[in-house]
C-alpha cells in the first residue's frame, strides 16, 4: 500500500493531520509540563544553593570577626603575660635579694645577741669580782668629796704604779669599787 491509499483508505488528510497535531500536542505538553517541572526544580535547587552560599557566607565573615577578635585577645593576653612575667621576675629577684638580706641581719643579730650575752657575762663576772674583793667596804660611808679624793688618789696612783706592795692592794680595790659605784650611782 502507497501512502495515497493509505490516506484515502482511513478517511482522509485531515484526519491524519489532526491525529498527527493532536499526537504533537501531547508530546508537547507533556515536555512543557516536564521542562516546567524541571525549571522550578532548578529554580529551588538555585534559591536553595544561593541561601546556602549566603548564610555559610555570613558564618564566615561572623568567624572572621570572631578569628579577628581573638586574635586581638590573644596579642593583649600575651603583652599582660610578658610585663606579668616580667614583673614576676623581678618580683623574685627582689625576693631573693630580701631574703639574702633577712639571713644577713639574722646572722648579725645572733652575733651581736652572743656578743651581748659575752658582754653581760663577763660583766656579771667583774661585779661578782669586785663584791667579793669589797666586801668590808659596804659598812663604810662615803661623801662626794672623800669619792673624789679618793678617785684622784687612787688613779695617781695606779697610773705610777706607786702600788708595788702588799698594803696597795685594798687601795686599787677601793679605787675599783669607787670607780663602779660612780657609774651605778
Amino acid at each position: 500500500m502507497t501512502l495515497f491509499e493509505r490516506v484515502t483508505s482511513s478517511g482522509g488528510i485531515i484526519d491524519t493531520l489532526n491525529g498527527l497535531l493532536e499526537k504533537g500536542e501531547t508530546q508537547l505538553n507533556t515536555a512543557t509540563e516536564t521542562e516546567t517541572t524541571n525549571k522550578n526544580n532548578f529554580d529551588q535547587l538555585k534559591q536553595s544553593l544561593t541561601d546556602e552560599i549566603k548564610f555559610a557566607n555570613k558564618d564566615m565573615d561572623d568567624a572572621k570577626k570572631g578569628l579577628a577578635e581573638s586574635a586581638e585577645i590573644k596579642a593583649a593576653a600575651e603583652g599582660d603575660l610578658d610585663v606579668t612575667t616580667k614583673a614576676l621576675n623581678e618580683d623574685l629577684h627582689a625576693l631573693g635579694n630580701l631574703h639574702m638580706d633577712c639571713m644577713t641581719k639574722a646572722q648579725d643579730f645572733e652575733a651581736k645577741t652572743t656578743s651581748r650575752g659575752e658582754e653581760l657575762k663577763a660583766l656579771a663576772m667583774a661585779k661578782k669580782a669586785v663584791v667579793e674583793n669589797t666586801s668590808g667596804a659596804g659598812g663604810q660611808t662615803f661623801s662626794f668629796m672623800q669619792i673624789s679624793t679618793s678617785l684622784e688618789d687612787g688613779v695617781e696612783r695606779f697610773n705610777k704604779q706607786e702600788c708595788n706592795t702588799q698594803p696597795c692592794v685594798g687601795e686599787r680595790h677601793r679605787f675599783i669599787f669607787v670607780f663602779q659605784n660612780t657609774f651605778f650611782i
